[in-house]
């Protein structure tokens, strides 16, 4: 993970409107945080996210509030995997060091190629795992898991094209993702994997993302609903 010279600069409006700004480490890889860039946006361009909630990479015409407490992304060009880096809209929140699990239902299949959305336990751009449903030409239930931009990726299909329920559990370094259409019934995508960049003493992040990748497409729009953190509701709006 790179290092972390400056401060954070700019002025803050909300805590959602957040920018991280990364550059690719040279060995060897460190586990402090990356820097923060806050800047500024108009006035209500973005939803009024619930507290804790903050935005990577934030594209105000992209999100929006639906009834009852559902995101809507609308997935642009950019993605995470490898050394894109450059996913719009990543909603995520703080979780400390601690281990947790974290629930969210992507309602819609992707229906575009290369279009990802899911649950991510995030360090940075180049540090983290995550569970999206993708459609790379197949529709598949995938598991990325990039340690310090090395990137490894494994797939199982996707069951439906009805809602999906996601899981992430974070243990230590392991991670383990499932899904499940029920919300009761989980099937994993692999077994646990290692990310040794999410050290039990780092300050990491949690929440969502949706993106189409580097392909000249069209930009689905992926909703997502009932995010849960240890089994606790969690709202993405403040309204709710």
């Amino acid at each position: 993970m790179e290092d972390r010279p400056d401060h954070a600069r700019g002025r803050r409006h909300r805590p959602q409107d957040l920018y991280l700004s990364f550059d690719r480490p040279s060995s060897p890889p460190s586990l402090e945080l990356a820097s923060v860039e806050w800047i500024d946006f108009t006035p209500g361009s973005l939803p009024a996210y619930a507290a804790g909630w903050q935005t990577v990479r934030p594209s105000s015409a992209a999100v929006a509030e639906e009834p009852g407490d559902v995101l809507a992304i609308t997935s642009q060009w950019g993605d995470l995997r490898a050394a894109n880096n450059n996913a719009a809209n990543v909603l995520v929140r703080d979780v400390g060091t601690r281990d947790f699990t974290a629930t969210v239902t992507v309602e819609n299949r992707p229906a575009t190629y290369a279009t990802g959305a899911g649950l991510v336990v995030y360090l940075d751009d180049n540090s983290y795992v995550a569970i999206l449903r993708s459609n790379y030409g197949t529709p598949r239930v995938r598991l990325l898991n990039e340690t310090n931009g090395g990137l490894a990726e494994r797939e199982v299909p996707d069951p439906g094209t009805g809602p999906l329920r996601l899981r992430l559990q974070r243990v230590g370094t392991q991670v383990t993702v499932s899904f499940s259409q029920d919300g009761t019934a989980w099937t994993p995508v692999s077994p646990a994997v290692t990310n040794t960049m999410l050290d039990p003493t780092t300050e990491l992040k949690v929440g969502v993302l949706a993106s189409k990748g580097t392909y000249t497409t069209p930009d689905p729009t992926i909703r997502f609903s009932g995010f849960t953190l240890d089994d606790e509701p969690v709202a993405f709006f403040a309204d709710h």
